[in-house]
């Protein structure tokens, strides 16, 4: 049997990536609010979301348009042929994958831009087979789980066409276990929280997307923001409050 090529990365500046991947990440308007939504507060959360990047596929520069998270096809197109490949904003690896002719196989492996892994799954034939490692960019010995690496936030059961279907684990950064809400199989109220333990965020799930109310929480159990999705879409007006109740901003999504 062929082994895949190894994903190669460099040590990198510190910089920290939203949650996205599992449930849609609410992008405050309030520019003073952003701190409050970091899962990872080990380190600072410069922004939402990844920007496009450059692979090299066989001599080639592409610039890559697919979603580094779940993507729908693999980036390079050769056949019958196992490569590893880095994506990357000038030195910043962002992700690195491995396919066989032509399909996403093997580890795929999205980084904190200090080469620590941020997210980590597996591919067979473009399907996702494995659970999903969700891990804090922290030099963290914590916690002790057996066959994964330090400083675990989450694994993630995702189904093959990328949604979500149980939290099988999550943590703070301390190591402790934190309540999952009651989520099951894709339905249910699951629950996320900040590197602190403090929760983050309640959103109702149905089919493993966000259907239903999401609240955000301050780290003292305050209402952040506040509104509703509709089969993973954002709906309605959503509302910005301060720790005082006052509200600091509205969008309305319809």
């Amino acid at each position: 049997m062929k082994k895949l090529i190894p994903i190669l990365t460099l040590f990198l500046p510190l910089i920290t990536l939203s949650q996205s991947y599992i449930v849609n990440e609410y992008k405050p308007k309030t520019d003073s609010l952003i701190i409050y939504f970091d899962t990872d507060t080990s380190s600072s959360n410069y922004y939402f979301g990844i920007p496009s990047c450059k692979i090299k596929c066989d001599g080639t520069v592409l610039i890559s348009s697919i979603s580094p998270i779940l993507p729908e096809k693999s980036p390079c197109k050769q056949k019958e042929k196992i490569i590893g490949r880095n994506c990357y904003t000038e030195t910043t690896v962002i992700y690195g994958f491995s396919q066989y002719s032509g399909k996403l196989q093997g580890y795929y492996i999205v980084y904190h831009p200090s080469a620590k892994i941020w997210i980590r799954y597996i591919f067979n034939k473009n399907k996702i087979v494995e659970v999903v490692e969700h891990f804090y960019n922290s030099l963290s010995s914590k916690p002790k789980v057996k066959g994964v690496q330090n400083s675990l936030m989450a694994l993630v059961e995702m189904d093959e066409e990328g949604r979500l279907r149980n939290i099988k684990a999550q943590y703070n950064l301390s190591g402790k276990k934190l309540k999952k809400g009651s989520f099951k199989n894709g339905d249910g109220t699951i629950l996320f929280y900040r590197a602190d333990g403090s929760l983050l965020r309640s959103v109702e799930m149905k089919n493993g997307i966000p259907d239903g109310k999401c609240i955000y929480y301050y780290p003292t159990g305050q209402i952040l923001t506040l509104g509703k999705f509709e089969k993973g879409k954002f709906i309605g007006v959503w509302k910005e409050f301060s720790t005082e109740g006052k509200t600091l901003a509205t969008t309305d999504y319809n």
